[in-house]
């Protein structure tokens, strides 16, 4: 994100609105130390994409996107865009904790599917990776909490096990990245928990145990 926003600047004026629903926790945080916030745009979003090569995306589902942001007026302006385009937008008060709710789910997934090759379904399914990843929730939760973030589910691990059930055969985006051999989003999802937590003096020992192997695991192909 930061590189990307170093290299946008050139077409960044006062007019320019900066949107960003990608994974991790931090992105409109480095967005604004580069671009006035009330020009910032964030949120998530489920649309389904899969990169085919340089240039050359597909579209594998549709899915909702959510946004907010401090100037109501570029929040309306993007996602009345975005809904023309049929890209199904609503508008949300808090961004941050609509981001939080996906991330705390990605917390769970994403390393324990790049660790263990298993597809999101049997990561529920199995007793053992089921137990780490509610682990990590469980710190993901202490975390937002301790950030002022309230969750709208009062079970969040709950809700992983639901994504992994409607996803059953999907592959975490972070199992393609290690299978091809990529750097992964590991320092912007449960890096981000671990960065947090030290600020807080909030002990995130899983979330830690996660970046580690994980970034053991990018050393084995990047070096």
């Amino acid at each position: 994100t930061d590189t990307a926003i170093q290299d946008a600047l050139p077409m960044v004026d006062k007019n320019t609105i900066v949107v960003t629903v990608q994974n991790g926790l931090k992105n409109m945080e480095i967005i604004k130390e580069y671009v006035p916030f009330e020009q910032v745009v964030g949120g998530t979003t489920t649309e389904g994409s899969s990169v085919i090569d340089l240039g050359h995306v597909n579209h594998t589902g549709r899915g909702e996107t959510k946004l907010g942001g401090k100037n109501s007026e570029a929040v309306e302006s993007v996602a009345a865009c975005l809904n023309r385009a049929t890209i199904d937008t609503t508008i949300v008060d808090d961004p941050e904790a609509q981001i939080w709710e996906k991330q705390v789910v990605s917390v769970a997934i994403k390393p324990i599917a790049a660790l263990t090759e298993l597809l999101d379904g049997p990561l529920a399914e199995f007793e053992d990776t089921a137990w780490v990843m509610e682990q990590l929730v469980q710190e993901a939760v202490l975390i937002a909490e301790s950030r002022g973030i309230k969750l709208s589910s009062e079970d969040p691990f709950e809700t992983v096990r639901e994504v992994c059930e409607v996803n059953y055969e999907t592959k975490s985006s972070m199992l393609e990245d290690v299978q091809e051999h990529r750097k992964t989003e590991i320092d912007h999802i449960n890096g981000a928990i671990t960065e947090y937590g030290d600020k807080a003096d909030i002990p995130t020992p899983f979330n830690e145990m996660a970046v580690a192997l994980v970034k053991g695991k990018e050393k084995s192909y990047l070096d």
